[in-house]
């Protein structure tokens, strides 16, 4: 396996050799297909202007800012550096459907209600089993909002 430090300093290669045309178009279509506004895209670690000017290919964006900002868009930051357009796309209302239940099994985790939650994470696993449509970044939520249940449960298993 990649050292987590060889992986980020390859990611920064990769952020500075693609064509920030690309890279903005890309980034753009990714936060289309997860149902987000520039400024939800931003969250707290860029702003609405700079997602704006990096849509436009006028900016590039670090490797972390990269990573934070495939993470909100259910992607991976390998995807929307691939070196061909063979990026993977995935269906807004399967994620914003996904999403919601991940939301609601995250609430009942919350509220103390572990079944509950272990319910909602088992609909998205077993969605991520039947169709590819499932974003990697949302499959990895229900697993670990599964195994949080589990041990809320006494099952570490």
């Amino acid at each position: 396996m990649t050292p987590p430090s060889t992986a980020l300093a390859d990611l920064r290669v990769d952020v500075k050799s693609i064509d920030p045309a690309l890279l903005g178009r890309r980034i753009r279509h990714a936060r289309q297909r997860a149902g987000l506004t520039q400024g939800d895209a931003a969250g707290t670690d860029m702003s609405t202007a700079y997602i704006s000017r990096i849509e436009a290919g006028q900016r590039r964006p670090g490797a972390d800012l990269l990573i934070a900002l495939a993470e909100r868009l259910h992607c991976t930051p390998e995807e929307l550096l691939a070196p061909d357009d063979s990026v993977v796309t995935y269906d807004a209302e399967v994620v914003a459907r996904l999403t919601l239940e991940l939301d609601y099994g995250d609430l009942s985790l919350r509220t103390g209600s572990p079944n509950d939650a272990l319910g909602h994470a088992d609909v998205v696993l077993a969605e991520a089993e039947r169709t590819s449509a499932v974003p990697p970044g949302l499959r990895r939520q229900a697993a670990l909002m599964r195994a949080a249940a589990l041990e809320s449960l006494g099952r570490p298993d």
